[in-house]
C-alpha cells in the first residue's frame, strides 16, 4: 500500500509544478482570462485482504488399555525331603607346585654402522696462452665421500625361565553323604491374571484455519484543476460602423461573452 500513497501524493505537486499552456494565452477573446487552480478531492477504492483465525474441532476416538484383575487357583504337589547325614572317609590327592629355573644361550644380530669412503675421479680440462700458442691439458681430480654401510654382528644372550614341578601327597578327606526320602505335600495359591478391556475415549483437536475477505477502502486523492473566468471586463460602449454624412449611420456594437 505504501507506493500507491506515494504516487497519490506525487500528482498535486507535478500538477501544480507544470505550466499551464493557456495560461498566458488570450483564447481568442482579445483579453487574458483570469485563471487559478483548485483541488478537487476524488475517493479511489482500492480492496484490502482481511483475515481472521478461527478454529475447527476434529475429534476421534481412541482406546486405553485397562487391565481387570482376576485370580486363579493354582495348586501342585511338592515333595519334602526327610535326611539324615552320614560321613565316609576318602583319600584325596593334594599337589604342592614348585619352580626350577632353566636357561638356555642363543645369539642376537645386531647392526653397527661403519663408513666407508669412496672416491671417484673426474678430468678438468685447464688451458694457458692465447691464440696458435694456446695449449689445454686435462687434469685429473678426486673426490671422495663417506658412505654409511650397516656391519652384522653377533652378540650372546642368555634366556631363562622358569619349569614348574608337581609334588602330590595323599589327604584324607570326610565327605558327608545324606540318606532321604520323599514326603508328598500339597501347596496352593491365588495367581492374579490381568485381562486386558479396551476402553474408548474420545480425543478432540482445535484445528486452526484462516478465512480471508475482500474488505473495500476509500483513498482520497487530490486532483488538480484550472478554473478560468471568460467575462469581458466593463467598459464604456463604443460606436462605429457605416455612416452617411457627418455623424450619422447606422452601426454595429456587440459583446463576446464567454
Amino acid at each position: 500500500m505504501k507506493p500507491i500513497f506515494l504516487v497519490l501524493a506525487l500528482v498535486p505537486a507535478l500538477c501544480a509544478a507544470a505550466p499551464s499552456a493557456d495560461a498566458d494565452s488570450d483564447h481568442g477573446y482579445g483579453y487574458k482570462p483570469k485563471c487559478h487552480t483548485v483541488y478537487k478531492t476524488i475517493y479511489e477504492t482500492i480492496y484490502e485482504d482481511k483475515c481472521h483465525t478461527y478454529y475447527d474441532t476434529k475429534c476421534h476416538t481412541e482406546y486405553d488399555t485397562k487391565y481387570k484383575t482376576e485370580y486363579k487357583k493354582d495348586c501342585h504337589t511338592y515333595y519334602e525331603q526327610a535326611c539324615k547325614t552320614h560321613y565316609d572317609t576318602i583319600y584325596e590327592k593334594k599337589c604342592e607346585t614348585y619352580y626350577s629355573e632353566e636357561c638356555e644361550k642363543y645369539y642376537e644380530t645386531v647392526y653397527d654402522t661403519k663408513y666407508k669412503t669412496e672416491c671417484e675421479t673426474h678430468y678438468k680440462e685447464e688451458c694457458y696462452g692465447y691464440g696458435y700458442h694456446k695449449q689445454c691439458k686435462k687434469v685429473p681430480i678426486e673426490k671422495c665421500h663417506d658412505h654409511p654401510v650397516q656391519v652384522p654382528k653377533k652378540i650372546p644372550r642368555e634366556k631363562c625361565h622358569k619349569v614348574p614341578h608337581e609334588k602330590c601327597h595323599k589327604v584324607p578327606k570326610k565327605i558327608p553323604r545324606e540318606e532321604c526320602k520323599q514326603i508328598p505335600r500339597e501347596s496352593c495359591k491365588d495367581i492374579p491374571i490381568d485381562i486386558p478391556v479396551k476402553v474408548p475415549r474420545e480425543v478432540c483437536e482445535k484445528i486452526p484455519k484462516e478465512k480471508c475477505e475482500k474488505i473495500p477502502k476509500k483513498i482520497p486523492q487530490k486532483v488538480p484543476e484550472e478554473v478560468c473566468d471568460y467575462h469581458e471586463p466593463h467598459h464604456e460602449p463604443h460606436h462605429g460602423g457605416y455612416g452617411y454624412g457627418h455623424g450619422y449611420g447606422y452601426g454595429y456594437h456587440g459583446r463576446r461573452s464567454g
